[in-house]
């Protein structure tokens, strides 16, 4: 939750602490809009946010998630199978 923290010392540091990757999705898929549309969740006092941000558990699981850091609050739009990319059709 941390200003200023790139998006490499964060992937590093989520996996040293839970053994589990995660990463921003691709430019690539954000530019198609159903794939988009599908990372995209209402958030309380904020309205629709990008959840670009995911767990990975495996080859199949996803959790997208959104950093609220004025709240410091984490939310879980999407936890389940793997939503599509331009690379991986569900």
């Amino acid at each position: 939750m941390l200003e200023g923290v790139s998006d490499e010392v964060r992937t590093k540091v989520f996996f040293e602490e839970t053994g589990f990757e995660i990463s921003r999705e691709s430019d690539m898929t954000l530019k198609v809009r159903r794939y988009r549309a599908e990372r995209e969740f209402i958030v309380p006092g904020l309205g629709k946010q990008l959840f670009e941000w995911h767990v990975k558990i495996g080859r199949t699981i996803r959790i997208h998630f959104f950093i609220d850091r004025d709240n410091q609050k984490v939310y879980i739009g999407h936890c389940g199978r793997h939503l599509g990319t331009v690379s991986y059709n569900s």
